[in-house]
């Protein structure tokens, strides 16, 4: 039976109907995580093609050679140009002006978040964490976003893996909007409504997946896509402030979680986004910076276009069942 569920924090509709997960398909995911080499010599992520990229902006080393690195994207979304408006009776805009900067996960072609180790996670986090601090110091920028395509079917270009950052000079109708419903409910209640989201679902048991002292990880309730999870930090300190014990500690959740979701799904494409605040957002007692991971399962097909409504195939509570540890 299908159930027609609400995002407490977005309004967005999805449709919960697990009977169409049996439809027959042609596509199959590879059960491979390490089926390209270590190193390839036309990538110019790999270790030892550095000068085929732009000129490197920070890295971390270790024994001699570098392990993460952070470089100018060489076709950004956003470039910094002078802020340019423009406004007609019927129109306006503001010139796209930001700072887009992609992260090389590790010196491994064939490292991806099923096999990286501990360290990796760790040198992986360390740098956006400096990236965004040092980005948001930045003229003209309101909102800083961070996000992960895996495999050519969530909208990956290159194989070797990689995130990128950007700074925007708006704030997106995404973010604006969970940020009101959040404002909206704690004006209303003075309860923060992610925080209570999570005792709700403590007390449910039914999508919680892990849980440790800064993090819950859920099954979220209205799932946009099949096998989604949301990690949600439970302090009110901003992404950047992030303390070295945390990274540790969300290194450990990433390792361990895209292992399970391995054994589950196979080699599956993903994207994964951060959600953190707006940088003009001073108060952070009513919203938490979370995780989004979005297995790219199924195709937005027709029907989620003409009418705004998300199909999702797979329960939040069985995506939770197989995960939880």
């Amino acid at each position: 039976m299908a159930e027609i569920r609400r995002d407490l924090f977005t309004d967005k509709i999805v449709i919960v109907a697990t009977e169409r997960s049996k439809r027959p398909s042609d596509f199959k995911n590879s059960k491979d995580k390490n089926d390209v080499m270590r190193y390839i010599e036309n990538c110019s992520f790999c270790l030892g093609n550095e000068e085929v990229d732009p000129p490197e902006i920070e890295r971390i080393e270790k024994d001699g050679r570098w392990r993460v690195r952070a470089v100018p994207n060489k076709f950004p979304i956003l470039t910094n140009n002078e802020e340019v408006e423009f406004r007609s009776e019927l129109h306006n805009c503001i010139k796209g002006q930001g700072f887009h900067e992609v992260i090389i996960e590790t010196d491994r072609h064939n490292g991806n978040f099923f096999n990286m180790e501990d360290e990796e996670f760790i040198n992986y986090l360390t740098i956006l964490r400096r990236r965004y601090s040092k980005l948001k110091r930045k003229d003209n920028v309101k909102y800083i976003s961070i996000f992960k395509n895996y495999l050519n079917g969530a909208g990956a270009s290159l194989r070797h893996p990689h995130s990128q950052i950007l700074t925007l000079p708006i704030i997106s109708p995404d973010i604006a909007k969970e940020i009101s419903n959040a404002k909206e409910y704690y004006d209303r209640t003075g309860l923060c409504l992610h925080e209570y989201v999570m005792d709700y679902e403590r007390k449910e048991n039914k999508r919680v997946i892990h849980e440790t002292s800064d993090f819950i990880i859920i099954a979220p309730y209205a799932s946009l896509y099949n096998s989604e999870v949301g990690i949600f930090y439970k302090h009110n300190n901003r992404f950047e402030y992030m303390s070295e014990g945390t990274i540790e500690e969300l290194s450990i959740l990433l390792k361990t979680l895209f292992q399970k979701m391995y054994k589950r799904l196979g080699n599956f494409p993903f994207n994964m986004y951060f959600h953190t605040h707006p940088l003009d957002l001073e108060r952070t007692d009513f919203y938490k910076w979370h995780i989004h991971i979005a297995p790219r399962l199924s195709n937005i097909a027709g029907f989620e276009l003409a009418t705004g409504v998300y199909v999702n195939e797979v329960s939040p509570e069985d995506v939770s069942a197989s995960l939880k540890w």
